[in-house]
């Protein structure tokens, strides 16, 4: 059964469509006789009398059918209600669950396999980085009265392995603890210490694995269900997503760091205990999350590699909407990334210099590393800063130091953003920087209105989507570190990164302002 206004399907026995609320019941109309005024008789033409209702010759009827006047009901829809397509929500089966193990068991075992390539590589510098933090903290002093107490004091192991470099693929970060019990005959001094070490940090360009792994994954179970439909293909994603999302919660109790000595010798006595662990739960959330998404778009994928978001817009309620706001934050971040790594290749001898200072000074004799995660890196900064969302640096250099960074505000904060504002000078090409996603915004407004789901709701969802996903890159290049001990009153903090809150409310509105224009092109064109 279909409905004559919009066309949308409906269940038999309903009365009215589930999509524009037109009646679905055939309206008789009640139809009133009534005397004919002709004299003579309509079929042979003979005459009648004024009483007679059948003609006295041929016996053909006098009267005549009279319509009722009940008004004719008009049924209208708006243009984007017409071009939504129905959707019909299948109920979920515990057989998505059986479909879904293989793939997700496949997906976790590429990510493991391509994690060991790029351990290779990144190993060094994240226990470069965590040890120097590590060592701020007292972790020094300790193994010194280690020493002294004994010479073969076993060695801790590497404090970023293979198992932290999985987490940290998937935006997890380890928490440190520290703590240390150590007696001095000498000093007559009983030296503890306790601290809590929690660095949040990675390279953009590491979530590219368990991105890649999830899609193959994705691509994997939609070539074995062809004929799925959208929803069906979704909830097959949800099932894998959980799947992967308890396999990685279970490999986080296995992961992280654990070094534990208990020593004595004459009057010298150490007890030394450092361990890291992983949030379970933020584990499983960020499994379930991110497995689903691109494991349902390695699906898409599947269908058509040409324009596997494109598809939306045919299959499911706002699909143009979904598609365009995808759309624009992967060409957004495609082209600053591209724009930054051609920058980093031209520089690449500057900024080998200055890295030389950091804690990741082997990336300068590695060109193609360089150029790769630079590039990335600052091409997720750049999109931000296209935002006009200010870059906040606390607490880096010194104590008690904010300094805040923008495309058109320059370098702002203390005395210390006037030194260095001698040395950072805006780029001229900087502040042309915000037309690139102005443009992507008109340019996915014109579309949505040429595809009929440009109403101002629509538009709403548009920028919704999209400032959560830039709010996603927000987080995603964030540098927090946080240290408490027993040392210090006050917490060590020390941030660089955008506000979520900021990134987010930035993009929802420039998005929303400019799709609206891009929109009122198209209506100006006859769309």
């Amino acid at each position: 059964m279909y409905c004559k206004i919009c066309g949308a399907s409906s269940t038999e026995g309903s009365n009215y469509c589930g999509h524009d609320g037109a009646s679905l019941i055939e309206s008789i109309p009640r139809l009133n006789v009534k005397k004919n005024q002709s004299t003579f008789c309509p079929s042979c033409g003979e005459k009648t009398g004024e009483q007679q209702n059948y003609c006295g010759a041929c016996g053909a009827s006098a009267l005549t059918y009279d319509a009722s006047n009940e008004p004719i009901r008009e049924t209208t829809t708006k243009d984007d209600q017409i071009h939504e397509r129905a959707f019909v929500r299948p109920r979920f089966q515990v057989s998505y669950l059986k479909k879904a193990l293989i793939p997700a068991v496949i997906a976790f075992a590429f990510m493991l396999v391509l994690n060991i390539f790029a351990y290779q590589y990144a190993g060094s510098t994240f226990t470069d980085l965590f040890e120097d933090r590590l060592s701020a903290g007292g972790i020094q002093t300790a193994t010194y009265t280690g020493d002294r107490i004994d010479d073969d004091m076993p060695k801790p192991d590497q404090l970023f392995g293979f198992s932290d470099m999985v987490m940290n693929s998937h935006l997890i970060t380890p928490t440190y603890h520290l703590s240390s019990d150590a007696t001095d005959p000498y000093s007559e001094e009983n030296n503890t210490y306790e601290g809590k070490l929690h660095i949040s940090f990675t390279f953009v360009i590491y979530i590219l694995i368990p991105m890649l792994a999830l899609f193959v994954g994705g691509l994997f179970a939609g070539r074995k269900q062809p004929h799925s439909s959208v929803m069906e293909r979704l909830y097959l994603a949800l099932s894998i997503g959980g799947i992967y999302g308890i396999i990685l919660a279970l490999f986080s109790l296995f992961s992280g760091f654990s070094y534990d000595v208990n020593m004595a010798k004459d009057a010298f006595h150490l007890k030394l205990d450092i361990h890291a662990s992983y949030s379970f739960i933020k584990s499983l959330f960020i499994g379930l999350t991110v497995g689903t998404v691109l494991t349902f778009i390695g699906m898409l994928f599947s269908i058509n590699y040409r324009q596997f978001t494109k598809q939306l817009s045919d299959t499911v309620p706002f699909g143009e909407v979904i598609h365009q706001a995808f759309s624009t934050f992967v060409r957004g971040i495609v082209i600053m990334s591209v724009i930054m790594m051609i920058a980093v290749l031209v520089l690449k001898d500057n900024l080998s210099d200055f890295i030389d200072f950091l804690p990741v000074d082997y990336l300068s004799d590695q060109s193609a590393l360089l150029v790769a995660a630079a590039g990335t890196q600052a091409g997720s900064i750049l999109l931000n800063l296209a935002h006009l969302v200010p870059l906040h640096i606390d607490n880096l250099l010194t104590k008690d130091t904010s300094l805040t960074f923008s495309i058109f505000g320059g370098l702002k904060g203390d005395e210390l953003a006037e030194l260095l504002g001698d040395f950072i000078e805006t780029p001229f090409y900087l502040y042309f920087v915000f037309l690139l996603p102005i443009a992507l915004f008109i340019w996915s407004g014109y579309k949505m209105k040429t595809a009929r789901q440009g109403s101002l709701q629509n538009l709403a969802i548009y920028s919704i989507i999209y400032a959560i996903l830039i709010g996603f890159m927000a987080y995603l290049t964030q540098m927090n570190f946080n240290l408490e001990d027993s040392k210090h009153d006050d917490p060590l903090n020390s941030f660089v990164g955008f506000s979520i809150f900021g990134s987010f409310i930035r993009a929802f509105i420039f998005s929303y302002i400019f799709a609206y224009v891009g929109g009122y092109i198209a209506k100006r064109k006859g769309y």
